[in-house]
């Protein structure tokens, strides 16, 4: 088989898994303690991992620019942050400030002027003091939600400046990663028994799952053609 057919392959059993993955993760979570779906939520985010792995060593990205190794370094991030919040399912606040590196990554790779940075910290105060106030992982949480809600605007806003496949994929990846966020948002916030709450329960992996495949994707393109050039 040829290394074309090899990478192929490799990313159809990517996607297969993936789907599987969420998929025993929806029906999962209808009929068993979170201490057991939790067992192949993680899994999920070793594998996205690991194919980004795969294709950084084979291309020649290690050789790149700081920008063109972003996003597995922030991948590197969410699994660090995954194991403490999926993963071990403890320590949360541990798993939350990863989760602050990453979306501080994320906005580097996108890159920051002036008026994203007011958004950043404007947005960031607003939440600090209206929701956070002086809980350190609310706070934590309000940097992480400041720097992902202006993240998608820049990523929608590079793919409007140049359409590419690339940043099409990424800014698809960083809008259902806020999906994700929000939706963990609300069911924080909403009573157990409401329908709120058991929508928003659902949402959490339906969102994130893919909003990590295509971050990823977005990766592995860019990787797949800076190797063959």
């Amino acid at each position: 088989m040829s290394k074309a057919g090899e990478d192929r392959t490799i990313l159809l059993c990517y996607f297969i898994a993936e789907a599987a993955l969420l998929a025993g993760t929806v029906s999962l979570q209808t009929c068993v303690p979170e201490s057991v779906y939790t067992k192949i939520q993680y899994p999920a985010i070793i594998l996205n991992f690991m194919v980004m792995l795969h294709f950084y060593m084979q291309g020649k990205v290690s050789q790149g620019t700081w920008r063109e190794k972003a996003i597995p370094l922030a991948l590197l991030l969410t699994l660090c942050a995954d194991l403490f919040l999926v993963g071990i399912n403890n320590y949360y606040i541990i798993g939350i400030l990863f989760f602050c590196a990453v979306q501080t990554v994320y906005a580097l790779y996108l890159g920051v002027n002036k008026i994203s940075l007011f958004a950043r910290a404007a947005l960031f105060i607003i939440l600090a003091v209206f929701v956070a106030k002086t809980d350190f992982t609310l706070l934590a949480s309000s940097y992480s939600m400041a720097n992902l809600t202006v993240n998608v605007f820049s990523a929608w806003h590079a793919y409007a400046k140049e359409h590419t496949p690339e940043k099409l994929l990424f800014a698809i990846g960083i809008l259902l990663f806020f999906g994700c966020d929000v939706s963990v948002g609300i069911r924080n916030a909403a009573g157990l028994s409401t329908m709120l709450y058991a929508v928003s329960f659902y949402l959490v992996w339906i969102f994130y799952i893919p909003s990590q495949v295509f971050i990823n994707m977005s990766f592995i393109r860019g990787a797949k053609g800076k190797k063959n050039s």
